[in-house]
């Protein structure tokens, strides 16, 4: 059960989502220029993303954030991760599915390949809702978490 109030969303477990797309974090110091902060996470089978290397980090483990001033590249849904050979020599690289087509992404040597959950809005049609008002929405699928998905060969 979902709940719009105002611009949010109330979901049953009293998550909140925007109703408008929200703009990625940017910051600025006098060293550098826009950076949007990105994630260094695993992907999650059917779920979209972009991704992007970081170049910048700041703070220490678990506590690292991390800045890239690259645009990420929406690369689609998660299909797979895929492992060639082992230890130093590995090469890691996940697969993704956009638009009818498989995208590689490989993971770099030093570690900087960074990911972005990417949440589309997606408009079925249009309604005002008032200041103060609440209107009920059913949508058939629940946002739950998959298994991820690996295979190495």
């Amino acid at each position: 059960m979902f709940q719009i109030h105002k611009n949010k969303i109330l979901l049953y477990n009293k998550t909140t989502f925007m109703l408008q797309k929200q703009k990625p974090k940017k910051t600025q110091t006098k060293d550098t220029l826009d950076e949007i902060e990105i994630f260094r996470i695993t992907p999650i089978c059917d779920r979209l993303y972009e991704t992007a290397s970081y170049t910048r980090k700041t703070g220490e483990i678990p506590n690292e954030r991390y800045f890239t001033t690259h645009e990420p590249r929406f690369v689609g849904k998660f299909i797979k991760h895929c492992q060639i050979g082992s230890g130093n020599g590995a090469i890691h690289y996940d697969i993704f599915e956009k638009d009818g087509q498989r995208i590689r992404v490989d993971y770099s040597y030093d570690g900087t390949t960074c990911y972005r959950e990417y949440i589309p809005l997606v408009h079925t049609g249009s309604f005002v809702v008032k200041p103060g008002e609440t209107i009920t929405l059913d949508f058939q699928d629940s946002y739950e978490p998959k298994p991820t998905c690996c295979i190495i060969m």
